[in-house]
Formats: structure tokens, sequence, C-alpha cells
């Protein structure tokens, strides 16, 4: 959540910069105001657009920050549209807030995640797993998802 106002000034102090530095130059009145409410409609626009984003799952081919995670990522939910897309829940390695992204139609793929999901959820499951979702250098035919094997049970303590 701390990345939202970042991403904010990123935009934001560019197009403040250039309002600023228009504004000063020699002009009549009303061009000053024109520019300044253009600016200030600008603002506006990309902190409604950053914020409009924020439920959205992301595209898979527009993940930056995290396409060299290490490790496999907490699949958490999975919901399937056939033939459109596969829209996964996932909690990234390292991570405290879970991820919503969007990955292209594959029919495996989402076979794969929904038995993942079946079986790490079931009487005896303990969750279920998938490789990072943004990892392009694998096969999609590869495995995509499966469920998280049984915790090791405590070893017996034996009296002498």
């Amino acid at each position: 959540m701390t990345t939202i106002p970042l991403l904010w000034a990123a935009a934001a102090a560019p197009t403040f910069t250039a309002v600023w530095l228009a504004v000063h130059q020699p002009m009549r009145s009303w061009r000053r105001v024109a520019i300044a409410g253009l600016g200030a409609a600008a603002l506006a626009v990309t902190a409604f657009g950053i914020t409009e984003a924020l439920g959205r799952p992301k595209p898979v081919g527009m993940e930056m920050l995290h396409s060299a995670g290490d490790g496999d990522a907490e699949l958490l939910g999975v919901r399937v549209v056939p033939d459109v897309e596969i829209f996964v829940w996932v909690l990234l390695p390292g991570e405290t807030e879970p991820r919503a992204f969007v990955l292209p139609w594959n029919s495996d793929q989402a076979e794969q995640l929904q038995k993942a999901m079946a079986e790490g959820n079931g009487e005896n499951g303990n969750g279920a797993a998938m490789r990072m979702p943004f990892d392009g250098g694998n096969d999609p035919s590869d495995m995509m998802a499966w469920p998280l094997p049984q915790p090791a049970r405590p070893e017996k303590v034996y009296a002498e």
C-alpha cells in the first residue's frame, strides 16, 4: 500500500513542475488560470486512475517489481472464466499482502489450478502452491500448481 503515494508523486512531479514553470512565464492571466486548471485536472485524473486500479487484478505481463522473485507463491484462490482468462489470488514469497493476477487462458493450467485448490483445501489439505505466475521462462505444459504436502509429524520421544 505504500507504493501508491510514491506512484502518484512520481506521476505528479513532472506535471507540477511543468505547470509551475508555465505559470511563471510572461502571458495573460487567463492563460495562467487555464494552465493551472489543466494541471490540477491532470493530478486529479492521475490520482483517480491509480486508486481505481487498486482493486483490479494485474495482468501478469505488467508485473515488474516481483518478476524475479524466488520460490513459489501460495495459491489462495482461483476463478476460471473458460476460454477467456484465469484469475488467481496469491501470496508471493516474502510478502504479507495477497495479490490478484490475471493469467491468459490455458485449459491445462486452469485444470491444474482448480485441482490443486480442491486437493489443497480438502479434508486433509494444507493449502496449495503455484510457480510464480509471471515467470515467463516456464513452459505452459509444466506443472503450474500443486497441493502443499502435509507437514511432517513431530518425532516421538521415547522414555528410557
